[in-house]
């Protein structure tokens, strides 16, 4: 079990870097700003 929470953890890391990451470029690519979800949410679990 805790390998597959860690392992959870992890790619859920990875898909937060990911989004934040294609949100970034879409803001250089648009010029637009995007309102960040509070951090509340992030560290949910």
């Amino acid at each position: 079990m805790a390998i597959e929470k860690r392992t959870m953890i992890a790619s859920f890391i990875i898909v937060m870097m990911m989004v934040t990451m294609i949100v970034s470029q879409a803001e250089a690519r648009n010029h637009v700003t995007v309102k960040p979800p509070p951090k509340g949410k992030f560290f949910f679990f």
